[in-house]
């Protein structure tokens, strides 16, 4: 079975209802779809999908789960698909964010070592669209330490 790809994956998003919620504390959680091009590596690029719940606090949580294509045809960073869950913290001044937090991976390879990884990022936010650009790595703490790099398109709902 072919995985969606990151465009339908955005649609698919954009037409669901439930974008916002709200929890006990009476913060609103809106959804975000963003999409991307991950690092290239000996030529071969790959694609990134990620759906987040963002808080409406002064410094949002984030909350996102999210895809990486696999990469093929580089003979030592060939990477599987990697789903991934994340926990995060946007810290933001004016309409720009610095975002970092913790990520667990369903698998490993020659750029994600390790099952948890952590994340780290800037980003710019304007209304409902969301650039970011964030490294994925086990910041050295197991194994090789290259990491992903993604640069994200989002739209807020």
């Amino acid at each position: 079975m072919k995985p969606l790809p990151p465009l339908l994956f955005a649609v698919l998003v954009m037409l669901s209802p439930a974008a916002v919620a709200e929890d006990e504390k009476g913060r609103q959680w809106r959804m975000e779809a963003a999409i991307g091009p991950v690092d290239e590596i000996e030529g071969r690029r790959m694609g990134a999908a990620m759906l987040s719940w963002v808080s409406d606090d002064r410094h949002p949580h984030e909350l996102s789960i999210g895809y990486l294509q696999p990469r093929t045809g580089v003979e030592v960073f060939n990477t599987p698909r990697v789903v991934f869950v994340s926990a995060a913290r946007r810290f933001t001044w004016k309409r720009w964010f610095w975002v970092n937090g913790v990520v667990l991976i369903d698998g490993q390879s020659e750029a994600l070592s390790s099952f948890y990884q952590f994340v780290n990022g800037i980003g710019w936010q304007h209304d409902r669209v969301t650039i970011s650009l964030r490294h994925m790595s086990n910041a050295n703490t197991r194994g090789r330490n290259r990491g992903e790099n993604l640069l994200m398109v989002g739209w807020r709902f």
